[in-house]
């Protein structure tokens, strides 16, 4: 080939290569739109501000069109030099994949859109068939769903087909695009840090782009987890976190001494004999719609006069984003894990020691309670590795599923009916005069919030608001499918507690009551309310009802539990454990103590409450009275704070990673 016939091929290959990738920008670019349209229009009802969401979906349009552009420029050379070698096939896999980045940006929005938080890396942690469990419960899958998805299909194959560009001076106006964005390249970054609240970053935000750099981000640390640590050293750091503990040894830099101080049992007239204990985690039962100043009204009646007769903390942290928290959070104060503690896809779950087992040391009967799947996530594994003694999983004819969604779907079981079946199997005769843990775990408050008898909860939902100012009054209309859901879990709960009125263990029975997490259907106005949950510990041994304002989280409540027992009774628990949290804090005035760290679906991403500090995602802040919080300026409490989660970070991934939870010699008994 002479010189100027191989500068032409050159050429034409420089002029086809940006005019191709013009065309996909194009397509980019109108779809992007739609999307963006989309997604403001179903979102926005759920906020009081329409033209600052506006604005934010403007704003965040601007900032998807200048990252394309700048990852088209970058790409270029490399399109370049493929379209030589296959320019049969380079520009129909490049086609191809932006149509897979657009059903992900579509799939992504949805999931924004049912959950008000963008589809990260614990979707990695999800088995196919949780996925599948999950997608089919959405009730935002409507005609507008389906109809955008259909628009973005059709507009890409219409355009690929008709959309065409000859003149040179297309390639001029591709060019100057993309050095208009790589001029402004740092407008392509959108970072939490940059806005006031994390509802602000999350709808600014390209949630497909969110999606595959929180993978980046999950897979390059799947890396980091072979990588050997120095565990003398750390353990020692870790040990100055938590200053009061006296640990063991570094191997297993959990294990400490069973020395928790006991706050619980000067509030009770005990029996001679150990207690009952039921736990109740109540799902999605956050602060925002339950309890006295719940953010958007208390929908709770039964809950809010049962606070009146309790020991109720009002700033109590869920511990992780989701339900895998509950049980082994609430139950072992255990660490985080991997997607969840008891969910990892190529392991086991590690050695560990819940309150199942020390109870099933002391001879109680336990048992787990759920309307639905319970090897979701494989929350049953735990479970069995706590050697319970009884799970639920068969239901008899009685029992009512919740109402099935259009594609005929349904999460398991309604609230009230397993309710029913667990006073079944604890009337059964073989269980009289037996202690028991019971652990019930409720499913109604979930997406697709299908409440029985809807006419009747929606009727108690507008009475319920009259109370409430205008824009409550609002936001009871646009909720009101959630909201129906809440009054009729309330109901239940009220009828569970009249029917366990009538055993006679009632008597000497402590209920533990506590959200998986906050309600994830209405958006928070910033990163803390997501785990901002009610804690309510009643008893007919109680002396006098008391509310505590200090914050406390899920990991507080075993310690408290295993301090009642080991300080008022005369029994043998094991001297050293591995529980993270210490008691439960019972000041009663808004005052922050403890370190606690909050779980964002994988080991990387861990945020943390330090003794009135709070950082997330690399920002800082002051907590405040009922969780308000300020920006944090001080840089030397900034590197304290970031040194201190990187080692709860390293100890997190060495214990579970590593199986050094505890010792085995703690579970042969």
């Amino acid at each position: 080939m002479d010189k100027n016939k191989y500068f032409s091929v050159l050429k034409i290959n420089f002029k086809k290569s940006s005019l191709e990738l013009l065309k996909l920008y194009i397509i980019f670019f109108l779809s992007d739109i739609i999307l963006r349209m989309y997604e403001f229009f179903i979102t926005s009802p759920y906020f009081s501000d329409n033209n600052a969401i506006a604005k934010l979906q403007l704003s965040g349009y601007y900032h998807d069109n200048f990252k394309i552009l700048t990852l088209l420029c970058i790409f270029f050379p490399i399109y370049f030099l493929l379209r030589l070698v296959i320019k049969k096939w380079i520009f129909g896999i490049v086609a191809l994949l932006l149509l897979l980045f657009l059903i992900i940006s579509f799939t992504t929005v949805q999931y924004y859109i049912v959950s008000f938080i963008p589809l990260d890396k614990s979707f990695y942690t999800y088995s196919i068939n949780d996925i599948i469990k999950i997608l089919n419960s959405s009730s935002d899958l409507k005609w507008t769903s389906y109809f955008t998805l259909f628009a973005i299909i059709v507009l890409f194959f219409v355009l690929i087909k008709k959309l065409n560009f000859k003149s040179k001076y297309y390639v001029i106006f591709i060019w100057l695009l993309w050095i208009i964005s790589m001029v402004n390249i740092s407008y392509s970054h959108v970072k939490a840090k940059f806005f006031p609240n994390i509802q602000d970053y999350y709808l600014v935000k390209n949630k497909a782009i969110f999606f595959l750099e929180d993978s980046f981000r999950y897979f390059d640390s799947e890396n980091e987890k072979k990588n050997t640590v120095d565990i003398k050293s750390l353990a020692k750091e870790y040990s100055k976190i938590y200053p009061k503990n006296k640990y063991i040894f570094p191997e297993y830099p959990l294990l400490r001494k069973n020395d928790d101080k006991d706050v619980l049992g000067k509030y009770f007239n005990l029996p001679d004999t150990t207690p009952n204990f039921v736990f109740l985690f109540l799902e999605s039962m956050g602060r925002n719609i339950c309890g006295p100043n719940a953010r958007f009204g208390s929908y709770t009646p039964f809950l809010d006069s049962l606070i009146g007769k309790s020991l109720y903390w009002e700033n109590c942290l869920s511990t992780a984003e989701r339900t895998y928290g509950a049980i082994p959070n609430i139950l072992g104060s255990l660490p985080s894990g991997e997607g969840g503690f008891y969910y990892h896809k190529d392991k086991p779950v590690p050695f560990n020691k819940s309150l199942i087992s020390y109870l099933s040391e002391l001879e109680y009967r336990t048992g787990f309670y759920y309307g639905g799947w319970p090897h979701f996530q494989n929350m049953d594994d735990i479970l069995n590795s706590n050697r319970i003694d009884y799970i639920l999983t068969d239901f008899d004819s009685t029992a009512v599923k919740i109402e099935s969604d259009k594609e005929g779907f349904s999460w398991g079981y309604n609230d009230k009916s397993v309710f029913e079946q667990y006073f079944k199997v604890v009337n059964n005769d073989s269980l009289k005069n037996k202690k028991r843990l019971d652990i019930i775990l409720t499913m109604s408050l979930h997406s697709p919030f299908m409440a029985p008898n809807k006419d009747y909860y929606n009727k108690k939902v507008k009475e319920i608001s009259e109370k409430y100012p205008e824009n409550l009054k609002k936001i009871a209309l646009q909720y009101q499918n959630v909201l129906s859901t809440v009054v009729y879990v309330d109901d239940a709960l009220k009828w569970f507690f009249e029917e366990f009125k009538k055993l006679p263990e009632y008597k000497n029975t402590i209920f533990i009551l506590a959200a998986d997490h906050n309600i994830h259907a209405f958006p928070d106005d910033n990163e803390i309310r997501r785990y901002h949950i009610p804690l309510i510990i009643y008893s007919p041994m109680l002396k006098k009802a008391v509310k505590f304002s200090a914050v406390n989280s899920h990991r507080e409540i075993a310690p408290s539990i295993l301090a009642l027992l080991r300080n008022n009774y005369k029994i043998k628990l094991d001297d050293n454990i591995s529980m993270i949290g210490n008691s439960l804090d019972d000041s009663k005035t808004f005052v922050c103590n403890k370190t606690i760290s909050l779980f964002k679906g994988s080991s990387e991403n861990i945020s943390m409450i330090d003794k009135g500090y709070f950082t997330i995602d690399n920002k800082y802040y002051k907590l405040k009275d009922n969780f308000i919080l300020e920006p944090l300026y001080d840089e030397k409490i900034k590197k304290r704070l970031e040194e201190k989660v990187n080692v709860i970070r390293e100890i997190n991934k060495y214990v579970y990673f590593q199986n050094k939870i505890i010792p085995p010699k703690y579970l042969m008994k």
